[in-house]
């Protein structure tokens, strides 16, 4: 049976802003970047983080998304 609520990945829009959480290690802790799309997974997104060539796909669980200006 289907959530009414649609996917997990629903509130990480493309082209939201996000901030990696402490739980993404030390290399990856607090960096901020932009959502490309949803990855294959279900519970996963595709970020370009800021000043990175090449997007990750994070788990939703790692980001928070940032107030909009």
């Amino acid at each position: 049976m289907a959530d009414a609520g649609g996917s997990p990945t629903d509130e990480f829009k493309v082209g939201a802003r996000v901030k990696v959480s402490e739980a993404a290690g030390p290399r990856l802790a607090g960096k901020h970047g932009v959502i490309l799309a949803r990855a294959r997974y279900y519970n996963a997104v595709r970020v370009k983080l800021d000043d990175s060539k090449f997007p990750v796909t994070l788990h939703r669980t790692l980001l928070s998304l940032e107030a909009e200006p």
